[in-house]
């Protein structure tokens, strides 16, 4: 197999958030002394509760009290509610902005961040179907945007709530599998149109490091509207600005030469030729795709209070939390009038507000812009 080896190095220039799932509750599941949040071990945490005799009285209250439990309250009792107690009972110590009742942990493993390998391809898939697109950007009348129009009108004329209700979740299906037939439109093997013929099958990227959960911080994200007003606010673990993490990136050229020979003129997708050559590039160097789409959003957005300096370096790729596969490749391609119509009908209805209406932000910077350069091997 011809593989070629590169390693990234990518840099958080704003708060980056890739969550585990989980949620961490303040009534059990950590601690907080000023400003450092002690996420316990629960199985260190049982044997003190044992060790001090009070395991029953703790499982007892727990269960009467429900969510209204505050292990705060119940250890400040026994006077466990000290640094060198806390410590010795905590899977690691966290830095917090503000006071929260629950916050989305980042995923991790052994106990320590890092960055999936998945996330990282699933970020570059996103900024290749951008790149396509705009690239038909004369042609996405006919093959989208006219599309998207007939089945809104159709969608619009059935009263019926339940039939309503399956064929709006039907469009956005759709509206999925249009992108994916730009990845896996290829031929290989006498096979089409199936994850066998998707051309990132080339691209294998492995998991950063674990991180030290020093680098993490506890953050107040809000969903701010750009028009104002009231937002919601969410508590998750991030990436500080300024985290370095690597990545390999292995190319397999054995499998893309006969990619390259069964697909030498590229695809034929809604009429449209796309040539081989876009998808090339893509492999020759990964990340200069998401450099223009990252380019054309922060264009977009300089007229929006949050803020867009990054000092030193500027931004050329976007991860984590909040880089939804349509909202990132379709919406800032669609005409504006067309792009409320989709969020109100097949999202939530927000009537005549421009679409997308809000974002994710922390003390006004945007979430998860990140600067990515390949590390020279010695």
């Amino acid at each position: 197999m011809d593989l070629e080896r590169r390693r990234y190095r990518i840099t958080a220039l704003s708060p980056l958030h890739i969550g585990s799932g989980d949620l961490l509750y303040v009534s059990t599941d950590y601690v907080q002394l000023e400003q450092r949040l002690f996420v316990f071990d629960q199985k260190r945490l049982v044997g003190l509760l044992k060790e001090r005799g009070i395991l029953t009285t703790f499982v007892s209250e727990m269960a009467q009290k429900g969510r209204s439990f505050n292990i705060k309250d119940f250890l400040r009792r026994f006077n466990l509610d000290r640094n060198e107690v806390l410590e010795k009972v905590s899977s690691y110590q966290i830095e917090v902005k503000g006071s929260p009742r629950e916050f989305r942990p980042f995923i991790k493993t052994q106990g320590k961040p890092y960055i999936p390998g998945s996330s990282v391809k699933g970020a570059l898939r996103v900024a290749l179907l951008y790149n396509i697109l705009k690239d038909c950007s004369s042609q996405l009348e006919n093959i989208l945007f006219s599309p998207i129009k007939i089945q809104l009108d159709k969608l619009s004329k059935i009263l019926d709530q339940k039939k309503y209700s399956e064929q709006r979740k039907k469009l956005r299906r759709n509206l999925g599998k249009f992108l994916e037939e730009l990845l896996n439109g290829f031929s290989l093997s006498d096979k089409k149109g199936s994850p066998n013929s998707d051309l990132f099958r080339c691209l294998k990227i492995s998991d950063s490091e674990p991180l030290s959960p020093s680098n993490l911080v506890v953050i107040p994200v809000k969903t701010e509207k750009i028009t104002g007003g009231t937002s919601a606010e969410t508590y998750v673990e991030a990436l500080k600005p300024g985290t370095n993490f690597f990545v390999d990136i292995n190319i397999d050229w054995e499998l893309f030469s006969q990619f390259r020979k069964e697909n030498l003129g590229g695809i034929t997708f809604k009429g449209i030729r796309i040539e081989f050559s876009a998808y090339e590039r893509m492999l020759q160097k990964p990340f200069a795709t998401a450099r223009t789409m990252v380019h054309d959003l922060l264009k977009q957005e300089q007229e929006l209070p949050w803020k867009l300096a990054f000092g030193e370096k500027q931004p050329n790729f976007r991860l984590g939390w909040g880089q939804g596969l349509l909202s990132a490749s379709v919406f800032p391609l669609l005409p504006k009038d067309l792009r409320s119509q989709v969020r109100n009908i097949l999202f939530k209805d927000e009537r005549a507000q421009p679409a997308p209406l809000t974002r994710k932000v922390f003390n006004n910077q945007m979430m998860g812009f990140c600067w990515a350069g390949r590390r020279k091997e010695k």
